[in-house]
């Protein structure tokens, strides 16, 4: 699951002594802007803030280890069944929350077309969808350590790149930004990740 850990607030408290419902309005009281990781055994959630509004949920689903959009009625519903749920409360940074939403919300990790074959020249590639104003989402995934990252465009211009341990975004300069989709590219040619393009223009 394609996820920050940002700056950890409180970590692996337990739901036999922390009630979630209760602890997400105390973060809606307080303004909160980060991520609830909720654990069990077998699934990972994950519940978005900004400003302490709800903003996006997520699951990493066990069977096909892929990210998939899920209302937080479903995700507290889901961790009423375990007896010993597994919190963590973590800062993020206002527009990390927002593009991990919009990935969450549209469902982008999942679907689109395969890309890897025009993929092969990243300079000419990122110059194509700067050519066509293209928007949306490049997802590589990289098969062998089970990681994800995403190059989102805006109009042609890389205007984040996130993973795991990458956070670019619109804060950090646009060169900066370029080199590191142009090293994520030619990174996944030669591990052989896949890449798909999910427009949203």
């Amino acid at each position: 699951m394609i996820f920050s850990k940002g700056t950890p607030v409180w970590s692996d408290m337990s739901s036999l002594f922390v009630n979630v419902d209760r602890l997400a309005l105390f973060l809606k009281k307080n303004q909160f802007t980060g991520a609830i990781r909720l654990n069990t055994n077998s699934r990972m959630f994950v519940i978005l803030m900004a400003d302490g509004d709800i903003v996006a949920g997520a699951e990493k689903d066990p069977g096909r280890d892929e990210t998939v959009s899920f209302s937080v009625d479903r995700i507290l519903a889901a961790v009423e069944e375990h007896s010993d749920v597994r919190i963590t409360v973590s800062k993020l940074e206002k527009d990390l929350v927002e593009i991990f939403s919009r990935l969450y919300d549209r469902n982008v990790l999942n679907q689109g077309k395969s890309v890897c074959a025009e993929c092969s020249d990243p300079d000419t590639y990122l110059k194509s969808k700067k050519n066509e104003n293209y928007s949306g989402y490049l997802c590589l995934n990289f098969p062998r350590s089970s990681r994800t990252a995403v190059i989102s465009l805006a109009n042609g211009i890389v205007e984040a790149v996130v993973s795991d341990s990458i956070h670019l975004t619109r804060k950090d300069s646009e060169e900066s930004r370029d080199r590191m989709a142009r090293m994520l590219l030619s990174k996944a040619k030669v591990k052989g990740a896949g890449i798909h393009s999910c427009s949203t223009g």
